[in-house]
């Protein structure tokens, strides 16, 4: 079954059903988390197959869905999902999938089931998932640039990672739900500066035939660290 050319909102309407149904393993990815992880996916400085991640956001069982018509549905929407996204990726557009909202008050946002924290605790578990993927000798520059867009991406993912985040920057006299207000507007422009990073290192090993960086083999439970893994 070929994936949905275009990835409409009635396409999201249909995957995000299927992976809530009350069958699917406890361990698997709702709509918003798989959204968040294929980002993460998608900017990898690495290609990551198919027959990687989809193991990895369907969980045990490979999604215990009710027949093989619902699983190739799910497969075929799944496949929509990340194509959309990684064209998003590729094309430089800064965006979320539909059903991945930035509420207005930015505090609503770290309510545990707000859909962008759903989706910033996908991203932050693609991002930990894969962190093996990322070169270890970067310039420092480089480096810092790639923690400063993890902090942001992964800001919304817990309200307590939040709160670390604030007491980490030692700034007493820039409120908590300041810090907050400042991170969702650094959410869009943030996104394109993590997809342009991840290319260039990606454009650069295909250039230099650097081979594929190996990542873990498991799921992570909780959000990723801000910084990298040395």
């Amino acid at each position: 079954m070929k994936p949905v050319s275009q990835f409409t909102r009635k396409d999201a309407l249909a995957l995000q059903e299927l992976l809530a149904a009350p069958s699917r393993p406890k361990d698997s990815m709702r709509y918003p988390e798989c959204a968040g992880f294929l980002f993460a996916v998608c900017c990898n400085p690495d290609l990551v197959q198919p027959s990687e991640w989809l193991p990895v956001v369907l969980g045990e069982g490979h999604g215990n869905f009710a027949g093989l018509e619902e699983a190739q549905r799910a497969l075929q929407l799944l496949m929509g999902l990340y194509n959309d996204i990684n064209r998003g990726v590729l094309e430089r557009r800064s965006n979320l999938p539909w059903g991945c909202d930035v509420r207005p008050e930015p505090l609503a946002n770290l309510e545990e089931g707000a859909p962008l924290s759903r989706w910033a605790r996908g991203f932050a578990e693609g991002n930990d998932w894969l962190q093996e993927s990322w070169p270890d000798d970067l310039p420092a520059e480089l480096d810092e640039g790639i923690g400063a867009c993890l902090l942001v991406l992964t800001f919304f993912a817990r309200r307590s990672l939040a709160e670390a985040y604030w007491k980490e920057s030692q700034r007493p006299e820039f409120p908590f739900e300041a810090m907050a207000k400042k991170m969702q507007a650094m959410l869009l422009p943030t996104m394109l500066a993590y997809a342009d990073l991840g290319r260039a290192l990606y454009e650069d090993a295909m250039e230099t035939s650097q081979p594929s960086r190996s990542r873990k083999s498991t799921r992570r439970s909780g959000p990723a660290r801000r910084g990298r893994k040395r």
